[in-house]
């Protein structure tokens, strides 16, 4: 049996990786990611304007010595694809990301995701088809959830036949059918928009394109996905149907009353209708106040995270469908509606190949073989402590515990061998979450450490810290 303890300081984490993520099953049909810029050459791209563009710090500008027509486009064309790119935006500026474009008419032979500093409300105070996030023309976002102009900000796109979804530092923004649009200059609402064609008819393939537009952006960590038929939707969700009305009582009542989901959210984790959810909420006679939480005399609740929604900002084109049994979201003491998660495991290699996946990314040793895991929850214990015990089908078992001490959550991994094999070249990948602790979201790595066993996060005042260590360790990697 191998063990892995941890213990978490003042509430909680960081990024804690135990592994490289070195794969030893084939990854079939499902292409990787390929990189189109990694913050050190511009290979991948060609320039619309003489020196238009350079890098600086790891990051694309555009030179302001071109106002108009300052493009960088790819090389390639791409039809169905999944990209994700950090943006950063001065302040009032206006960009966009274009796709499926041709260089030579971007404006009407192509599409954009709008970026824009400040929310670009419509007459009636709403965000609207040229907001930051909205699919330009076409749809307008569902928030405006951009950081403060000089912040970096994680957009990602998902491009495949007709359909286009659009996610904001990690929440779902815009979608769209594009065969509805079969009017030109006219959205399926009856709305107007530029479009000189019908959108239905503009060709889905074609190059990816950064628009300066004359006032500072940058651009980096630019990643690309070409998707085939085996590719997941980053979109899907795999909705948990209570098995009780006792069931469902705790999970809406842990949804809503401490992770502040909305109905929507909590529709997507239960599979349940919005309409289900309202009317299970007053008929169980959930929300009207707090219900009791794990707790110690410090102030740090720990619960099961209830899944529905994706506790990250970034890497969402690999964390897809995440499994909710292997999270815990531990709330910051001095804020109870914020909270980090904790995913321990997130994956398990060994010389067997990728064991166990708490996501859609890559395949495992079971999904080649079309065998999927059966989804488990945490057993909740009378002390406060959690356990969560999985024995896969090859027989190899591992256990998750997790309990509250003092002023840490303290938390063991064990894995036991139950094959006939000698496992080798073990390894844990254990996970912290901040998408939903904005204090410590920020993207970038300029508050984030590590030295020895030990990772760290910090507020941008560095006066708030959260503290992870895992023993033993192989190496701590962070987004």
């Amino acid at each position: 049996m191998i063990r892995y303890k941890n213990s978490i300081l003042c509430c909680l984490l960081f990024l804690l990786g135990l592994a490289a993520l070195c794969y030893a099953t084939p990854l079939l049909d499902r292409p990787r990611p390929m990189t189109l810029f990694d913050g050190r050459d511009m290979d991948q791209w060609e320039l619309a304007q003489p020196e238009g563009w350079r890098i600086e710090e790891g990051a694309l500008v555009p030179s302001s010595a071109h106002r108009k027509g300052n493009y960088l486009w790819t090389k390639g064309d791409y039809g169905d694809f999944l990209l994700t790119v950090q943006y950063r935006l001065s302040e009032g500026a206006n960009s966009g990301v274009f796709y499926r474009s041709d260089p030579n008419d971007p404006v009407q032979a192509g599409f954009e995701i709008q970026l824009l500093d400040g929310r670009g409300k419509d007459e009636e105070g709403r965000p609207s088809q040229r907001s930051n996030g909205a699919i330009y023309g076409a749809v307008a976002p569902s928030e405006y959830n951009n950081a403060a102009a000089g912040e970096w900000n994680a957009l990602m796109l998902h491009a495949k036949g007709s359909n286009v979804s659009v996610w904001v530092n990690g929440e779902l923004m815009a979608t769209a059918d594009f065969d509805r649009w079969t009017t030109p200059k006219r959205n399926p609402d009856g709305s107007e928009n530029k479009f000189k064609t019908a959108l239905a008819d503009l060709p889905r393939e074609g190059k990816i394109g950064l628009q300066y537009h004359g006032q500072d952006v940058a651009f980096r960590h630019v990643r690309i996905t070409e998707l085939t038929d085996k590719s997941p939707d980053p979109a899907h969700v795999t909705g948990r149907l209570p098995e009780s009305d006792v069931d469902l009582k705790y999970w809406l009542s842990n949804m809503f009353a401490h992770h502040g989901y909305s109905v929507d959210e909590a529709s997507l984790a239960t599979g349940l209708s919005a309409g289900e959810v309202e009317q299970a909420r007053v008929r169980l006679g959930v929300g009207v106040g707090p219900v009791s939480a794990q707790s110690d005399a410090s102030g740090l609740r720990v619960m099961p995270f209830p899944g529905g929604s994706n506790p990250r900002i970034g890497f969402l084109d690999g964390a897809i469908d995440p499994l909710r049994e292997t999270k815990l979201s531990v709330f910051l003491p001095w804020d109870r509606n914020a909270y980090a998660v904790v995913d321990f495991p997130e994956a398990i290699h060994s010389n067997l190949g990728l064991a166990y996946l708490a996501h859609t990314h890559v395949p495992t040793i079971w999904s080649d073989r079309g065998v999927a895991p059966e989804p488990l929850e945490w057993t909740r214990h009378e002390d406060g402590s959690f356990e969560m015990l999985r024995t896969l089908p090859n027989g190899i078992a591992f256990k998750a515990e997790a309990k509250l001490e003092a002023d840490r959550l303290a938390m063991r991994l064990s894995l036991m061998n139950g094959t006939e094999e000698r496992l080798t070249g073990l390894r844990v990948q254990n996970c912290v979450l901040l998408g939903r602790a904005p204090e410590f979201a920020a993207l970038t790595m300029e508050n984030r450490y590590s030295k020895d066993s030990y990772a760290a996060v910090s507020n941008a005042a560095r006066t708030r810290w959260l503290i992870t260590a895992w023993e033993p360790l192989h190496r701590v990697w962070g987004t």
